[in-house]
């Protein structure tokens, strides 16, 4: 009775497989009478017989089933390893479904994304850029990649994606996505914030909304909502304010939203018309941003929300109130407990936040509240103080943190821009607190930060023993960006675009892959640290020199005179004034004055402007002394020395003091502390002929005239090349370059040689150790001001690039007299002079021999001192006619030798 059991469970294992492989793998994996271990084991049973008969379509295609399924039931990391697993099999067995193998590309980046890998996931969407003809999937990487980006802050980032998402979708037809993508550019606009960001969202989102209203464009009423929405916040977060056109759009959305049942979509409408109200200080304003929390916001929608209201109750100074939702909000943003009005999350806390941006934006709200108390109650005032100057000490941690996250310049940028409004209050704080050393931290924060970080990474790879292999992968990668940047600001395409935003993700992949060990030489790991005050007054300053620091916005200034012995913090009064005044200033100092009406204007603003930013107060400590100013915001793109003392004459500035500029005195203390080592005096550029550009002849004389005082090495004509100009200047004390230049806040800088331009990037990406650089063309100290870090200039280029300090221009100079000044520096510099002296002496002579017209500020002002200002010990080089004599002589030896040995 036995042999027939035997024989059935025989036939039972002999049959199973037949069985388990007659099911398909979707059926194993839809079957909820099996366990997940039970279908792990039949699918890979199927899977590894097609392996094993190489029947290789059937293997990826029920590879990706299962990949689909381990992301079912949330196994991501088998989904990852299964779907890496499978598209390595394809592309090392030449597979020969291109469409399905993007697919798997596309699933892995959306797995790894899912799982928190953002590094890994925007390596892999990468690779769906690299395509003959674009398709949905290069579509769907580039908006996945502007999302990881745009959720990282990396909002300078995120939108170049959205951008190229759109323009990929425009060239597929694909209407959906071209509405998506606009929503994306349109919100990344707002983050970044900035007069031509929003401009550019506003037109976008217009003209894509004309396109929907037109029904060019299909759009489901969702997205209709979202579209009109956004259109709405922009207007409301434009420079110039535009309440009507924002309320019209809003309102418009909140029709469309209460048509499609979504309360997300409600509270979100509900809380923007109530920003947009409470910007108005229009009662309505709690009414809307109520019905939202009535709703019951989740999510970052309840942290803005009671953010809105606490600022809110702020404006009715209900104080109790603001502090209260203020802090529901604090609380909310952080997933912290903070039972007391007064209670701050810990950095160890806010090290592990995500919303970093709406934790500051809170915490702001929070210092608003405590500065308007202060200015309340004159019996707590200086415990409100206190507790604003607190709050303000985490949120520029937490702004120190979220910037040093982020590799791209510009991403760094609207971080400094986002502190610059946080340290115009702790300035004001500490201005009614009486601390002036608290205040020189804040003010000195808010400059040139990111410059002093990136001249500490250099100095550290150059004094380092990193791999020589390595920096010059680095150097290759840089090269590549500012070449592709170079081209697509000549003609841009979505071919350039795309091949540019590669090169930058591999420049990010080269950062990232890096040992810790490694990266330090290339990324920027702690915050620079400011110079504390003691110190740089001790070790840096004499009684013959005074700094004068200024940090303003549009509303309110602040001034900070620094001496050996003294420091005084003073409020510029009349600052709302003050930007109009400067405009006026600037636009009466860069032509030179025909009329005595010129005259009379120009010295009735210009003493005004004197009057604001050097007050009375601190004239006598300033005495007889060396200026160095270091100005903030507008102030930036003027120079002091034509400022008017009386109103009555012009009895400029020039005449009491020398004056030099720089950007922080932190980023000058430590770059003099760079050591520089050059074996020859001058090196002299000047192209004269240009292809596209007039000719410049004064500047032939301009470079002989400083060979003639140093014997310098001159480039002219087609020997002023580019490629000769980073070839031979690595080794000069002085750079001297006499060309065309450009820049404006609009233009991205770049200084012209014969056969080529320059541009910024690419003089980030160049190395010298010159003592002062020259820029004897026109407008090299302007360039695009970003608020908190200073002008984007050709001046800031060479500092970064290493130089010790800048002779760059304001605005476009004269060639006459810009010849009769550089040949006058140069003779001052040869008698001895330090570099402040000799420019200082130069501008005089030229004013002591000039009158009327010919002695208006367009003509001498424009050149200013940037950085160091100490004298130049110049190497001596010795004349070519001395080495002729020296060879002849050597040759007249070596012949009476010989002569005198054949006589032997």
């Amino acid at each position: 009775m036995r042999k027939p059991c035997r024989l059935f469970t025989y036939l039972f294992f002999l049959l199973v497989p037949l069985l388990v492989s007659s099911q398909s793998i979707k059926e194993i994996l839809t079957n909820d009478e099996m366990s997940v271990e039970q279908k792990e084991i039949q699918a890979s049973e199927i899977l590894n017989s097609y392996k094993s008969n190489k029947n290789f379509d059937s293997l990826f295609h029920n590879n990706y089933e299962v990949i689909k399924w381990y992301r079912k039931i949330d196994s991501l990391d088998k989904a990852i390893a299964l779907n890496k697993e499978n598209l390595e099999l394809m592309i090392s067995s030449d597979y020969n479904d291109p469409t399905f193998i993007r697919k798997n590309i596309f699933s892995l980046g959306f797995y790894q994304n899912k799982n928190g890998n953002n590094i890994d996931a925007l390596e892999t969407f990468s690779r769906l850029l690299n395509y003959e003809e674009p398709d949905s999937y290069a579509i769907s990487a580039t908006f996945k990649m502007a999302e990881i980006y745009f959720v990282e802050r990396d909002h300078y980032k995120a939108l170049e994606y959205y951008k190229l998402c759109k323009s990929i979708s425009e060239s597929l037809n694909d209407d959906f996505n071209i509405i998506r993508a606009t929503i994306g550019i349109g919100q990344t606009s707002t983050r970044i914030n900035t007069t031509k960001s929003l401009k550019n969202g506003i037109d976008i989102t217009t003209k894509t909304i004309a396109r929907i209203e037109s029904n060019e464009l299909a759009c489901a009423p969702d997205w209709r909502f979202k579209i009109y929405k956004l259109l709405g916040n922009l207007h409301s977060d434009r420079t110039d304010y535009n309440f009507e056109l924002a309320e019209k759009h809003l309102l418009k959305a909140l029709e469309i939203a209460e048509t499609i049942d979504n309360p997300y979509e409600l509270v979100n409408i509900y809380n923007d018309l109530g920003f947009t109200y409470l910007m108005e200080k229009d009662e309505r304003a709690e009414s809307y941003l109520m019905k939202a929390l009535d709703i019951g916001p989740y999510g970052i929608m309840y942290t803005i929300v009671t953010r809105n209201l606490a600022n809110h109750h702020l404006n009715a100074e209900n104080f109790d109130q603001a502090l209260q939702y203020a802090q529901l909000s604090l609380s909310d943003v952080t997933n912290t407990e903070l039972p007391e009005i007064t209670a701050l999350p810990t950095k160890d806390v806010l090290k592990n936040v995500n919303e970093k941006l709406h934790v500051v934006s809170t915490l702001d709200t929070k210092v608003d509240i405590w500065i308007e108390l202060a200015h309340s109650s004159q019996q707590k005032k200086d415990y409100y103080f206190e507790q604003a100057l607190k709050t303000i000490e985490l949120a520029d941690d937490l702004i120190d943190l979220a910037r040093i996250e982020n590799i791209d310049l510009k991403s760094k940028l609207f971080w400094r821009k986002t502190a610059t409004d946080l340290y115009i209050k702790a300035t004001e704080v500490c201005y009614d607190l009486k601390k002036p050393e608290a205040a020189f931290y804040y003010i000195e924060k808010n400059k040139a930060l990111v410059l002093l970080e990136d001249i500490a990474i250099k100095t550290l790879r150059n004094n380092s023993e990193a791999s020589k292999d390595l920096i010059e992968q680095e150097q290759l990668l840089r090269d590549k960006i500012s070449a592709l940047e170079k081209q697509k600001n000549n003609t841009n395409s979505d071919e350039l675009q795309r091949d540019l935003l590669l090169a930058k993700a591999d420049y990010d992949a080269f950062i990232n892959s890096l040992s810790t060990d490694n990266q330090i030489y290339f990324k920027t790991h702690q915050p620079a640290k400011v110079l504390a005050l003691d110190v740089f007054q001790s070790q840096y300053l004499n009684d013959k020199t005074a700094y004068l620091e200024y940090i303003l916005d549009d509303k309110d200034g602040y001034g900070l005179l620094i001496t050996k012995t003294s420091r005084t913090l003073f409020k510029i009064e009349a600052a709302d004034s003050l930007k109009s005044m400067a405009i006026t200033y600037r636009s009466l100092i860069d032509k030179p004055f025909k009329t005595k009406t010129d005259i009379e204007r120009f010295t009735r603003i210009s003493h005004k402007m004197y009057n604001a930013l050097i007050p009375s107060e601190i004239r006598d400590i300033i005495k007889d002394k060396t200026l160095t100013i270091i100005p903030d915001y507008y102030l930036q793109n003027i120079p002091f020395e034509p400022l008017c003392t009386q109103q009555k004459d012009l009895s400029y500035l020039i005449y009491d003091h020398q004056v030099n500029y720089a950007y922080s005195l932190s980023f000058l203390a430590e770059n003099n502390k760079i050591e520089r080592k050059n074996n020859n005096p001058i090196v002299a550029f000047a192209p004269i002929e240009f292809e596209s550009l007039e000719p410049l002849p004064y500047t032939e004389y301009e470079i002989s005239v400083i060979d003639s005082i140093f014997n310098a090495e001159t480039y002219s004509n087609e020997k002023a090349t580019k490629a000769n100009f980073f070839k031979h200047t690595n080794d000069y004390q002085i750079i001297h370059i006499a060309s065309h230049a450009n820049a404006s806040d609009s233009i991205s800088p770049k200084i012209s040689f014969y056969d080529d331009v320059a541009t910024l990037n690419e003089l980030y990406n160049f190395n010298n150790s010159a003592e002062l650089v020259v820029l004897s063309a026109c407008n090299t100290s302007l360039g695009e001001l970003y608020k908190g870090e200073g002008v984007m200039s050709l001046s800031r280029g060479f500092f970064n690039a290493g130089s010790k300090s800048v002779m760059p221009t304001l605005w476009e100079v004269n060639d006459r007299t810009t010849l009769n000044l550089v040949e006058s520096f140069y003779s001052n510099l040869k008698n001895g002079q330090d570099k402040s002296l000799a420019l200082h002496n130069a501008k005089l002579n030229y004013l002591e021999s000039n009158s009327l017209s010919d002695a208006s500020p367009y003509y001498w002002a424009s050149f200013v001192l940037i950085g160091d200002s100490g004298e130049i010990n110049l190497v001596e080089k010795t004349p070519l006619y001395i080495w002729g004599i020296l060879i002849i002589f050597c040759v007249l030896i070596f012949i009476l030798l010989k002569k005198n040995k054949k006589l032997g």
